[in-house]
């Protein structure tokens, strides 16, 4: 119970800090307040029980697929919630909310204003885990302040958020100018005003610009990449009414990859469950370019109902969880 008005609360507090957007109305900003407050993430969401796990991903793919409705809301919750693994799977959403939106249109530059506005505000907390979670943020627009903000964190007076400033700046500029996050605070100043001067010398350059480049958004479009290319495997439980394991029930599923241009495909395999009622529905892993849209599953056997079963994608975590099964008896 706690946590649930805990969760209530912070969906309020949300509401009331996103500013409205243009053609907003009282309805979406209702359901917006309403996902958010689902969006029930403590720890690590790959670590959460299934039906937990489950749980998240419904209410996730309803954000990632919300629109540009859905970046303030989601800004005001990472500025407010402090919890470095919801922030991040909320980054993760925003990343892909902005890639839905065409580059060049009116609602991407807005959202990048949003985002950064968010981002330096968090930058300049004095708490050691907003900045950093400021610095993720000014890597989402499309003309990315990831570098500016990196070159603040090496001067930064926690350790880590050195150390990640350090590594950026070295991946994306392929040259290592010497900074060590745990020297002297003099020798730190000395490095760090070589790579303020690198900086002025190649901000120009479009190539630092660019999402190849640009580490943080490449570690997060990656694992989206991955998850979606991936089906299963899945583990099937089916069990009776009287929770007693059912053998032999014939399990038939199918699952389907789809391409940009439309172009799907279907694998479909069909066998039994074993004497525990247990049956693994192998995965599939397909090249790059084709992305799982869901699973069909038929579960059937003689003196039971037939039980139709619709897997939808992750987009946080791997496609791969426990299904368990109730089969009814028919009607005599």
């Amino acid at each position: 119970m706690k946590r649930m008005i805990c969760t209530i609360c912070t969906a309020v507090l949300v509401l009331s800090c996103a500013a409205p957007q243009k053609g907003a109305s009282t309805a979406q900003y209702r359901e917006s307040a309403a996902l958010l407050a689902a969006f029930a993430l403590e720890g690590d969401p790959a670590k959460m029980p299934d039906a937990e796990k489950v749980a998240l991903e419904t209410v996730a793919i309803k954000i990632a697929a919300s629109g540009p409705g859905m970046v303030a809301p989601v800004l005001a919750d990472i500025q407010s919630n402090r919890d470095g693994n919801r922030r991040m799977a909320l980054v993760k959403l925003l990343a892909m909310i902005e890639d839905q939106m065409p580059s060049d249109s009116p609602a991407r530059a807005e959202s990048a204003r949003r985002i950064e506005q968010s981002g330096r505000k968090l930058l300049a907390s004095s708490d050691a885990a907003d900045r950093y979670a400021g610095a993720v943020l000014l890597a989402l627009p499309t003309k990315s302040e990831l570098i500016p903000a990196a070159l603040r964190l090496l001067e930064d007076e926690d350790a880590a958020n050195r150390a990640f400033g350090n590594v950026v700046l070295r991946q994306i500029a392929q040259i290592d100018l010497g900074y060590n996050p745990d020297a002297a605070q003099a020798d730190r100043a000395g490095a760090a005003k070589r790579w303020r001067q690198w900086w002025e010398e190649n901000r120009e350059r479009a190539f630092y610009y660019m999402p190849s480049a640009n580490p943080v958004l490449y570690a997060i479009t990656s694992e989206s990449a991955n998850i979606a290319r991936r089906a299963g495997p899945y583990a099937l439980e089916v069990i009776d009414q009287g929770g007693a394991p059912v053998a032999g029930a014939v399990v038939m599923y199918s699952y389907y990859f789809t391409t940009f241009d439309g172009r799907g495909q279907k694998f479909e395999q069909r066998l039994s469950t074993d004497d525990n009622g247990r049956a693994l529905l192998g995965g599939e892993t397909v090249v790059s370019g084709m992305k799982f849209v869901g699973a069909q599953i038929v579960v059937s056997k003689s003196g039971y109902k037939e039980v139709p079963i619709t897997l939808s994608p992750h987009v946080l975590t791997p496609n791969s969880f426990s299904v368990s099964v109730t089969l009814e008896p028919e009607a005599r």
